[in-house]
């Protein structure tokens, strides 16, 4: 897929009803604007998947996707990482981050399907996530909120709850916001700052 990388995994794809043995070929893709293909997904079918999915936790994404992702992404400042599968539906996860002139980075977006889950693939999608954002000279540290309707969705292959997971690689909790997004839902903010 254009310039970008791409890591191949098989998993189970125990989800399936009418096939439960199976094999979904998920991937994660590290989309390039370099690469016609991958900038026409970036406009539609990850548009459509990113909207879709978060519009209950942010009524406003349309508008921070067309105006902050697309610009971001074609201009550098943004990495967008997809997990998706050559056999079925076009897109089971995402991750898009920011580069910022700030004191940190900042995970903008990480979404895993549910049926994509417990396989590995979310472990794998972070930390390609986080290998975008630094490296051993570069360690500022990165940002990312949780609103707290996702703090305890099951996240990983042991089961973690959402913020479990982002333990694990070393976020911890700092503050939360009341009404950040929503009125009467608090937005759940962690950091990663290992310096």
């Amino acid at each position: 897929m254009g310039d970008g990388e791409s890591t191949h995994r098989k998993v189970p794809r125990n989800w399936n009803p009418v096939s439960p043995t199976r094999e979904m070929d998920l991937r994660i893709d590290r989309l390039s604007a370099c690469s016609p293909e991958d900038v026409a997904f970036v406009k539609d079918a990850l548009r459509q998947f990113v909207i879709s999915t978060y519009y209950a936790y942010y009524p406003n994404i349309e508008d921070w996707y067309l105006e902050k992702v697309i610009p971001g992404f074609l201009g550098g400042s943004r990495t967008i990482h997809v997990v998706r599968s050559s056999t079925a539906k076009p897109v089971y996860g995402v991750s898009i981050t920011k580069r910022s002139d700030k004191d940190y980075d900042k995970i903008c977006s990480f979404f895993l399907a549910p049926e994509a889950r417990r396989l590995g693939i979310g472990t794998r999608l972070m930390e390609c996530t986080l290998a975008a954002l630094r490296s051993p000279t570069d360690r500022k540290p990165v940002l990312i909120t949780v609103p707290e309707d996702r703090a305890t969705e099951e996240a990983d292959a042991e089961r973690h709850p959402f913020l479990e997971f982002l333990k694990i690689f070393g976020f911890k909790v700092v503050d939360a916001l009341p009404n950040r997004y929503r009125p009467g839902r608090t937005e759940i903010i962690c950091v990663l700052n290992d310096k």
